[in-house]
């Protein structure tokens, strides 16, 4: 659950929430434009996963001039988790369209083509750049 995740520096700029079981890292800085969310997505509640991250993209402000490139690197997602990306995605690219320099970065495993597929799904509905990064360990920390 996320009440039981460990959070840390929780200024309106940065969001930090470790990894469990069932639900990835979020590491969100606005001021040194990270954005990553890594690892397992499959918590039963996908929006108390997820809804600081909305919130967190409806507070970024617009710094010209700076790129967010945003990872995105899952080892399995569910249908609810699936949903709350879509919804992720979607309000970053309102953000992209408002003149934003935002790229997305979507890590998956070589041997993984549903993961694959799920990226380039989203990259046929949302207009924001997509790159596709195979690796070949479990996580891009253990590369």
């Amino acid at each position: 659950m996320i009440n039981d995740l460990k959070m840390r520096d929780q200024s309106p700029d940065v969001l930090y929430i470790q990894e469990s079981e069932d639900s990835p890292l979020i590491h969100l800085d606005a001021h040194k434009l990270i954005f990553r969310i890594i690892g397992p997505s499959y918590s039963a509640d996908a929006f108390a996963t997820y809804y600081q991250v909305v919130d967190w993209i409806e507070q970024l402000q617009h710094k010209p001039s700076q790129k967010l490139s945003c990872i995105f690197d899952f080892s399995i997602l569910s249908s609810a988790s699936h949903k709350m990306i879509y919804e992720i995605l979607t309000r970053l690219e309102n953000h992209f369209n408002s003149g934003f320099d935002i790229s997305i970065e979507w890590h998956y495993a070589k041997y993984d083509e549903d993961m694959l597929e799920i990226g380039e799904a989203f990259s046929e509905t949302i207009n924001i750049p997509f790159r596709f990064v195979p690796r070949n360990k479990q996580s891009i920390f253990n590369q």
